[in-house]
């Protein structure tokens, strides 16, 4: 824990990326953009900005998945149980990260189909929290407020007792007071479904 607010605050990155991408049809880790797989990029992003330690949650085909990371300067962890849902990865993760770093201010939950997602906005959004300290510092693109999102320390408890189907918005709505918001370009673009991909492919 940091003792001065002129000390830069710990911040722990998670990459939430054990999904099945059911809907989706195909795996979205692997969808390439950029010349290389959502996964990795990603994780690239996260590891050129100034987070002080990074970890990602693979699930569902996860040696297949962990393959395109395993050379990276990150934590790497696997929920056996990811089929219980995002809330389950996500407090498996949070487990493991405090476990590799248990002194963090902060953490950064991430997730890997943002394709437009840069090192530029984790940066801003690091920069704003370390000039609030006790606020949520979250992501907004069209009217939502989502990840990339900062959550103070004050606020691990609740991350890890959410539902194993809810996500970190659950947090953050309880706490709609606290959250500073920063823009995130084309945020909204996710990979949820077939045709979700194709319209991102036309553009791409």
């Amino acid at each position: 824990m940091t003792n001065s607010k002129l000390d830069k605050p710990i911040i722990g990155g998670l990459l939430l990326a054990a999904g099945a991408s059911s809907r989706l049809g195909q795996s979205k880790q692997l969808v390439e953009f950029d010349h290389q797989p959502l996964l990795r990029r990603t994780l690239k992003t996260l590891l050129h900005s100034h987070l002080n330690h990074t970890m990602t949650v693979l699930g569902a085909r996860a040696q297949e998945h962990f393959v395109v990371i395993e050379h990276m300067a990150a934590d790497t962890c696997i929920n056996e149980d990811w089929e219980k849902g995002m809330g389950h990865s996500l407090k498996f993760g949070m487990l493991r990260l405090l476990q590799a770093q248990p002194a963090l201010d902060g953490v950064l939950i991430a997730v890997c189909d943002q394709p437009f997602l840069t090192t530029a906005h984790i940066d801003g959004l690091l920069d704003q929290f370390a000039h609030s300290r006790h606020s949520i510092v979250a992501s907004e693109y069209k009217g939502i407020q989502g990840v990339p999102a900062i959550f103070p320390q004050a606020h691990f408890g609740e991350l890890m007792s959410i539902g194993d189907e809810a996500g970190a918005r659950k947090v953050m709505a309880a706490h709609a007071d606290q959250v500073i918001l920063r823009h995130l370009e084309k945020g909204e673009v996710d990979l949820d479904t077939p045709e979700d991909l194709k319209h991102f492919r036309q553009k791409d």
